[in-house]
């Protein structure tokens, strides 16, 4: 209304723009062949799809003489959900609530299996499922990559389910899925909806505030002895990892000069890294005694940043 009682000459071009709602999920990964899974979240009323054709003879168009989706029956008519708090400190054990509302109908298959997402889940603690604020025993849980699975002995027919739970979150804004399968339909998954805008959100606003990238940064000895005798003959370093923004980290040791003898590999999980050294250079040989340095080095947006610790060659 305030656009129409300004004058023509000072209104400008209309551009119109088609944004894509909330209810809407981004692209999915591309498809390679006939008869993957579906790979967006489900169930949903609208589908749309993109086919990118081409060929690599010019005297031949591609063609698509169908598309096909297969779908089968939802295991409810819908779900919604939140997780409580919506703020934690980072990388702190913090219990939480993740409340599922699912609108089960007579003719609906029903589910016994809930999947909780949990973004570079490590470890989780004090597992409890409520149905309407009654505790309720499951048969079992347990941790497959960053999900945690509970099986119930049953299928759940309450009106409210909570599910509570211990773990650490290391990622600011660490979004929280629930999805519900039935034992009965092995790999069948539905996707549980936020109850609001962001209500499957997690914020650590401690991580917006200060520039800490590695987190408890644990050496297991200072001074090594590689010599076989399987007393401190390696050093071994964890630490957290709290910002995404920052590429591989990289983990060096050097000597005093500043000269690189080791690149250590990360053979840890998610944002939880790890690293092992014992004693040897890039050709294998075993260094010198002596005073080295282990360089923690990470590239940010505003700069980088970089850790020493010193270290000791005895043997």
């Amino acid at each position: 209304e305030k656009w129409n009682t300004v004058p023509k000459v000072l209104r400008g071009k209309v551009d119109t723009s088609i944004v894509v709602g909330e209810d809407w999920s981004n692209w999915s990964n591309t498809y390679k062949r006939s008869g993957e899974e579906f790979k967006s979240d489900s169930p949903r009323r609208f589908v749309q799809m993109e086919l990118i054709l081409s060929t690599e003879d010019y005297n031949v168009a591609p063609l698509v003489r169908s598309l096909s989706v297969e779908y089968v029956n939802a295991l409810v008519n819908g779900a919604r959900g939140s997780i409580f708090p919506k703020t934690a400190k980072p990388n702190v054990d913090t219990n939480f609530t993740y409340e599922l509302i699912p609108d089960i109908k007579p003719d609906n298959i029903g589910f016994d299996i809930m999947r909780l997402i949990i973004p570079d889940l490590l470890q989780v603690e004090n597992v409890e499922v409520r149905y309407n604020n009654e505790v309720v025993p499951f048969k079992k849980y347990e941790i497959v990559a960053d999900s945690v699975l509970i099986s119930m002995p049953e299928s759940v027919v309450a009106d409210s389910v909570q599910v509570n739970f211990r773990t650490k979150l290391v990622r600011n804004a660490a979004v929280i899925k629930l999805d519900l399968g039935s034992s009965d339909s092995p790999g069948l998954w539905q996707n549980v909806e936020p109850a609001e805008r962001r209500s499957d959100v997690v914020l650590l606003p401690d991580l917006v505030t200060t520039n800490r990238i590695f987190d408890q940064i644990e050496i297991s000895n200072r001074m090594l002895s590689p010599n076989r005798d399987e007393i401190n003959d390696s050093l071994d370093l964890n630490f957290t990892l709290l910002s995404v923004d920052v590429a591989e980290p990289v983990v060096e040791i050097c000597d005093l000069s500043g000269r690189v003898i080791a690149n250590l590999a990360n053979w840890g999980h998610g944002s939880y890294h790890s690293y092992s050294w014992n004693g040897e250079g890039h050709r294998g040989n075993i260094v010198s005694p002596g005073i080295y340095f282990l360089k923690l080095y990470a590239n940010l947006d505003e700069g980088d940043y970089t850790r020493y610790y010193t270290i000791s060659v005895v043997y």
